[in-house]
């Protein structure tokens, strides 16, 4: 596994998350910091290098079907995305 990037956790930075849905069935990746399976993103440190080290698998599962271990705020942005609201949710 990789390690964990983030060494300061009062420095400012930025997390993303993606939705991509084919039909039904939603795009996860397995984090190779954890192990967890959630939404293609992650936060973003100044200096890292590019994130293809950090992805130990990629799929498309059923929104009820969900692989586990999963990342909890990810399945609240699954449902966001389900409930069908075209606004963006900042949580």
């Amino acid at each position: 596994m990789t390690r964990y990037f983030a060494s300061d956790p009062t420095e400012l930075g930025h997390a993303d998350s993606a939705r991509v849905w084919r039909g039904r069935e939603i795009s996860l990746m397995r984090r190779a910091d954890n192990g967890h399976w959630g939404l293609p993103g992650g936060f973003v440190e100044p200096g890292e290098p590019t994130t293809p080290e950090e992805t130990l698998e990629l799929g498309f599962f059923a929104a009820d079907a969900l692989p586990k271990p999963f990342v909890p705020i990810h399945r609240v942005r699954i449902e966001d995305g389900l409930a069908g609201n075209p606004e963006a949710a900042v949580r």
